[in-house]
């Protein structure tokens, strides 16, 4: 799933169901503070090739892209995101993917002197009990606390329950570049 870039393509190269913290992704993490996984997680990973033309800082050029694929995926269930820091989720920050300003996915990203390689998660179904109160755990080792009203799942923002780590695998394998 190449993203039209102008020019530089980024590419999304792995969607996973996150089935455990031990349940290691085929790309290496690429940042961020904490990853959740378990069932109802769905793992993401693009690498981007960064442009000869870099007018943008590596980060920016690559959320812009991310942005319009996660737009091209979820427009079509009445899903508009939004990018930037959502306060009150799981590791805040300016990557943050918002739907209806809840937090819906997190990425985390390394730069190489060539490339950007983001690792991200999304929960497909409602967070449950045992994840917030894990999310809430490790982010009081850092003085932040997660208010579940900040929080969403694929299954909550597109008002349709039916989802599964499987049907979201397919679903955002089959979008289109844009």
């Amino acid at each position: 799933m190449s993203i039209d870039t102008g020019g530089a393509p980024v590419a999304v190269v792995e969607l996973t169901a996150e089935r455990s913290v031990d349940d290691i992704p085929d790309i290496p993490c690429a940042g961020g503070t904490f990853i959740v996984g378990g069932e109802g997680w769905l793992g993401l990973c693009a690498i981007g090739t960064l442009p000869e033309d870099r007018r943008h800082p590596p980060l920016d050029w690559m959320m812009d892209a991310l942005h319009a694929w996660f737009d091209a995926a979820l427009v079509p269930f009445g899903v508009t995101v939004s990018v930037g820091k959502v306060e009150g989720a799981w590791c805040p920050g300016f990557s943050d993917v918002a739907a209806g300003g809840r937090k819906l996915a997190g990425l985390g990203f390394r730069v190489t002197r060539g490339m950007v390689v983001m690792r991200g998660v999304l929960p497909v179904t409602p967070i449950t009990g045992a994840d917030l109160a894990l999310l809430q755990a490790t982010h009081a080792l850092i003085d932040l606390h997660i208010d579940p009203a900040t929080l969403t799942s694929l299954a909550e923002s597109t008002g349709d329950p039916t989802w599964t780590t499987a049907r979201a695998i397919e679903h955002f394998r089959a979008v289109a570049t844009v």
